[in-house]
């Protein structure tokens, strides 16, 4: 139920972001032999094909790294980088294990402790994170943090006053 709500908080409200599939077909899942998307713990948050996907995605899996803790993400992967949760805390680094390199996607897995949560408890948790990113200054601090790029600033920018 966490991820589910967590989906559809990010499908519904984030720019770019044309669905989050939760499933593979099983010709791409090959030889996995743990497939962390069949076992719930897993989504795909598919970009879609414009100029502006890096930028999106950029934006998306930052403000994902950003409320990892609160969200309680174990891994968030994009564009050949991913940040892993651990005991020993949380880090970015090169992420060259797939082929793909998550270019079109990002994909975001939940942790233990969010595998208990309600649809309910999820839900506010991402409602919180989405409105902190409401207009004051703490939130345009946030977008700059989000990307070097102006393209992301000015994404963000929009995502957070088209309130």
């Amino acid at each position: 139920p966490a991820l589910v709500a967590l989906r559809d908080a990010i499908v519904r409200t984030w720019p770019g972001v044309s669905s989050g599939g939760m499933k593979r077909d099983s010709s791409r899942i090959g030889t996995i032999s743990h497939d962390v998307h069949k076992t719930g713990r897993a989504v795909d948050f598919m970009l879609r094909d414009t100029p502006l996907r890096p930028a999106q995605g950029d934006a998306l899996a930052n403000f994902l790294v950003l409320n990892a803790q609160l969200l309680q993400l174990q891994y968030v992967l994009w564009s050949e980088t991913e940040l892993s949760t651990s005991n020993s805390g949380s880090r970015w680094e090169r992420y060259t294990s797939s082929p793909e390199g998550h270019y079109d996607h990002v994909h975001v897995e939940i942790g233990p402790v969010a595998q208990t949560w309600t649809y309910a408890q999820m839900q506010t948790r991402v409602d919180s994170a989405l409105a902190s990113l409401s207009g004051d200054d703490t939130a345009r601090n946030v977008v700059l943090m989000l990307g070097a790029g102006g393209v992301t600033v000015a994404l963000a920018w929009w995502f957070l006053n088209r309130r």
